[in-house]
């Protein structure tokens, strides 16, 4: 009874199911990547230039440990002293700060076109190497998210299954204890 009242609203829902782009219109969501899983992030090359610290960075690399140290305060409130302190720092030091990270920034945009025109691209890279990235297999396929508006199954059937299976393997683990005693004639010891 539970199980055909399931399949007919499961059924109901299948034919009024939306399609992705209606969905994404109603949540006003898009879809990450097929599948709804994110995209990996590409490895940083170790070799690329690094950005700059900002103004407030370098205000708190100067102070941060003198503020553990003499003070000994946890890293959250370090965190939350540096945003007060940097509040009430003067302009000028801020200006001061921030033209430095600004000067640092055409540096760093600078070294990495130059970066970016010396990079050897991907098929170069696995020549000198001799190595070609492995394909990837092997991994198990992740299960689907499941829609929160498709019908629930009842407990009843669940706990149906549940039962018959625990009484199949009762019965077979019996069997199992009993075979070696018709066959020998001995129990099996355990």
């Amino acid at each position: 009874d539970d199980m055909e009242t399931y399949k007919e609203e499961l059924e109901e829902y299948k034919a009024n199911k939306p399609s992705d782009d209606e969905s994404e219109e109603e949540t006003g969501r898009k879809r990450k990547a097929k599948g709804g899983k994110k995209a990996k992030k590409a490895k940083k090359d170790p070799n690329a230039p690094k950005k700059p610290l900002t103004g407030f960075m370098r205000f708190c690399a100067k102070h941060r440990a003198r503020l553990m140290k003499d003070e000994g305060l946890k890293v959250t409130e370090v965190a939350k002293r540096m945003g007060e302190m940097w509040k009430e720092v003067d302009e000028d030091e801020k200006n001061a700060l921030n033209q430095e990270y600004k000067d640092d920034m055409e540096t760093y945009k600078e070294e990495l076109e130059e970066y970016k025109a010396n990079k050897p691209s991907d098929d170069e890279s696995e020549e000198e190497t001799g190595r070609k990235r492995k394909a990837k297999g092997g991994k198990k396929a992740k299960k689907a998210k499941k829609d929160p508006n498709a019908p629930k199954r009842s407990w009843r059937s669940t706990r149906t299954n549940r039962t018959t299976t625990t009484r199949r393997r009762a019965t077979s683990r019996r069997a199992a204890a009993v075979a070696p005693v018709l066959i020998t004639g001995v129990p099996r010891t355990l």
